[in-house]
């Protein structure tokens, strides 16, 4: 029977199947669920307009500051919409990739801290509701893992034993890394800091060419500052933000043990959070058994503390809330997804002290008890949101309409258009413009680009029928009106144009109708 239980223990290939199957089962299901709101659209929209005519994206959209996100999450969306441009099949992949380094994971803490910490780390990031719900949208802090992970595997090899080509890939993910999301700066300053407190040499020269090499997908974004007008937009932007007024949140100190379980979803549900509990009440009960998290950071950090080879842990996962404190930046779940691994690999060690202090089975069986009753937590507390998402489809908060409702709302009005070539193209620009009262302006906007005339102007009268008071829909119907002869018909568009601007409507009559009345 102990041959039996010590080959289950030691089956690496059982535990990674395992672990991979755990983070695929709310990863890789109910993807037509995926929020679908501006930044995964316009994602979305880059990929399309790359494959209808080829081109280099400048930026990947606007960070939570004001300044643009270089490219890089724009260029690893577009490889992923190679073979098809439905966000649920880019979903797909995104939450493939994130279920398979969950797994990666588990390898790479079994080759460090061997098999117990690897399978408790592993298993809490499998089943983390907060790691869940960050690893299936088409969003940069959903790709962050992808380079967080061989950054924590280049830095244990540098602190086990300091070699050139370390450096080198550990200092390109973390310049890739900032080009995802900003919040990877405060990772490179603490993880220089670490190198400080161990008095590591580092290795200037490999770590500079990583570097220089990890920028190159910036330099789009780097020459577009250049020349925009005004000059360096991103400076004005930040200059912009640094004005702003800012509080100290200290919820920025909490969110790391928040992440590891189901709290603090009350933003993401919004307005739709106490109808949430009242449909699921498991959750209110659960959410006690959440508040361990906050005892075992407290109990890990003392433990730790207590050995020096694991203080860079408590570094990075101390000192990074304490920067986002100092600089007041916004208390936002998705900063701390840089940190995910490192916490779970803090709660793993925690557990694993834990576990050792008593020898006896009862003590262990009780920590053990404690582990499984918080990922059984964990993985109710993601069931019973998915159910509820799926149920409402709209949710009023943070988190939206879901994909397949905004599809339901959206397709049947550009049906007509699924014969044109660039139907991809067209269907990721309406749903990036998807307001009612303004989506058929922007689409007869589009049409008109494409010198589908026809088409723009059916577009730009239905955008009238919504909206009557539209001027720059009845401006675009008039010159498209006259453009294709209907002369009579602009002229009276044009007539009403003068009740809404009177500016607009004389220019018009003044240049556009004599021109085509000839």
């Amino acid at each position: 029977m102990k041959k039996v239980k010590d080959s289950f223990w030691q089956n690496t290939w059982f535990w990674a199947s395992f672990i991979f199957i755990l983070a695929a089962a709310f990863r890789l299901t109910n993807l037509s669920l995926i929020e679908f709101k501006a930044d995964e659209a316009l994602a979305m929209l880059s990929a399309a307009s790359f494959y209808q005519k080829p081109f280099i994206a400048s930026n990947s959209g606007v960070s939570s500051i004001g300044i643009l996100y270089p490219p890089l999450s724009y260029f690893i969306i577009t490889i992923l919409s190679l073979f098809s441009s439905s966000p649920v099949f880019v979903s797909f992949l995104i939450a493939l990739i994130n279920s398979a380094l969950v797994v990666l994971f588990y390898l790479l803490l079994r080759k460090y801290y061997g098999k117990l910490v690897a399978i408790v780390a592993s298993v809490w990031m499998a089943s983390s509701p907060w790691s869940i719900l960050f690893s299936r949208k088409i969003w940069n802090p959903d790709l962050v893992l992808i380079l967080v992970l061989p950054i924590l595997y280049f830095l244990l090899q540098i602190l086990k034993k300091p070699n050139k080509k370390a450096y080198l890939w550990l200092f390109l993910c973390l310049a890739l890394l900032t080009q995802l999301h900003f919040s990877g700066l405060y990772l490179l300053l603490i993880i220089g800091g670490i190198f400080f407190y161990y008095k590591v040499k580092p290795g200037y020269q490999q770590a500079g060419l990583g570097f220089a090499l990890g920028i190159i997908p910036a330099l789009p974004l780097f020459f577009y500052n250049i020349n925009s007008q005004p000059f360096c937009r991103d400076c004005l932007a930040f200059g912009e933000y640094l004005k702003l007024p800012k509080q100290f949140q200290l919820a920025n100190l909490i969110r790391p043990w928040q992440f590891a379980t189901g709290l603090n979803f009350t933003d993401v549900l919004g307005q739709d959070y106490q109808l949430f509990l009242q449909q699921y009440p498991v959750v209110a009960y659960i959410s006690g058994i959440f508040l361990l998290s906050f005892i075992l950071a407290l109990l890990g950090a003392y433990l730790l503390y207590k050995d020096k080879k694991q203080h860079w842990l408590l570094l990075i996962v101390g000192l990074v809330p304490v920067l986002y404190f100092i600089l007041r930046l916004p208390a936002y779940m998705y900063y701390f997804v840089i940190l995910s691994p490192f916490i779970y690999l803090f709660l793993a060690l925690t557990f694993k002290n834990i576990l050792q202090f008593n020898k006896s089975k009862l003590w262990q069986s009780f920590i053990i008890f404690i582990f499984i009753t918080i990922q059984i937590a964990n993985m109710l507390f993601a069931y019973s949101f998915f159910s509820f998402v799926k149920a409402k489809q709209v949710i009023a908060g943070d988190y939206g309409p879901t994909y397949v409702y905004t599809k339901k709302e959206l397709e049947p009005q550009i049906a007509q258009y699924q014969s044109l070539p660039f139907y991809p193209q067209l269907r990721a620009y309406v749903y990036v413009f998807k307001n009612p009262q303004h989506l058929h302006q922007k689409l007869g906007e589009y049409l008109a680009q494409k010198r589908l005339w026809e088409g723009a102007e059916n577009e730009f009268a239905k955008a009238l029928e919504t909206n009557s008071s539209d001027v720059a829909a009845r401006a675009n119907l008039i010159q498209i009106l006259a453009m294709r002869g209907k002369i009579e018909e602009s002229q009276v568009q044009l007539e009403v144009l003068k009740a809404y601007d009177s500016t607009v409507a004389a220019r018009l009559e003044q240049i556009l109708l004599p021109k085509y009345q000839q």
